[in-house]
């Protein structure tokens, strides 16, 4: 019988275990003028592969990870020996973020603009349920809307990155102003974290601008818009 060529050894080596999981989707970056670090919407690392994980990680500049999963899919020791940081802001999956989580959302991500300031590059966070599609790209989508976009405009660039984005729970939560998201103006930001670590401080003079401006601007060609969000929810039923 034939030797092994070392090429080949090599490469048995390097050869994920079987039925190791690659990512189901590509993970994308969500980035907008409004929104001050780019938000990285990627699936849940397989537990044997987290090496490779955070080498993407870094690839993309990430300093820190939110985990909405259970911490138990695996252990972030190895994430954080990596020098990336990790944040638990789980909730159960095809369900809006309650208000306990929306709030850590914000105080982290203010956290993450103070640390990462002075970094020679973007501020950015990687996001991850299991799938990707549910429960990253809501708490993605409050971060927008924070910023100043109008709520059916942070839907529409979220799914335009990552398609099929937002069930239709999460969406009927993200429009409704007066029973589900409530914006809260200037919520993101690192003075924000030096002065109040996040909590409930008022925006400064330019978010607010942009936001008046950006709500003017979303108020025109409204009409029909959410039937067009709420269509082809072939999805809605999905677990992320």
């Amino acid at each position: 019988m034939a030797s092994t060529s070392a090429a080949e050894a090599s490469a048995a080596t390097a050869a994920p275990a079987a039925g190791a999981r690659r990512w189901q989707q590509t993970a994308v970056a969500v980035e907008h003028a409004a929104l001050p670090l780019t938000l990285l919407i990627t699936d849940c690392p397989d537990a044997r592969m987290l090496g490779e994980y955070a080498a993407m990680l870094r690839d993309h500049g990430v300093g820190a990870v939110l985990r909405i999963c259970e911490p138990t899919a695996y252990d972030k020791t190895e994430l954080e020996a990596a020098g990336v940081r990790v944040h638990e802001l789980f909730f159960e999956d095809g369900t809006p973020p309650p208000p306990p989580v929306v709030s850590e959302l914000r105080a982290v991500l203010s956290r993450e603009l103070a640390l990462q300031a002075g970094g020679g590059g973007r501020p950015a966070v990687a996001v991850h349920c299991v799938s990707g599609i549910g429960r990253a790209p809501v708490l993605v989508c409050c971060a927008l809307i924070d910023c100043g976009l109008p709520p059916e405009d942070a839907v529409q660039l979220v799914r335009s990155k990552r398609r099929g984005a937002v069930n239709k729970a999460q969406l009927a939560w993200l429009l409704d102003d007066r029973k589900g998201f409530k914006r809260k103006h200037g919520a993101i930001s690192a003075a924000q974290s030096s002065a109040g670590r996040g909590r409930g401080l008022p925006g400064n003079s330019s978010t607010a601008s942009f936001d008046s401006t950006a709500s003017a601007a979303g108020k025109s060609g409204k009409q029909g818009f959410f039937s067009k969000l709420f269509k082809k929810q072939s999805r809605d039923s999905i677990r992320d």
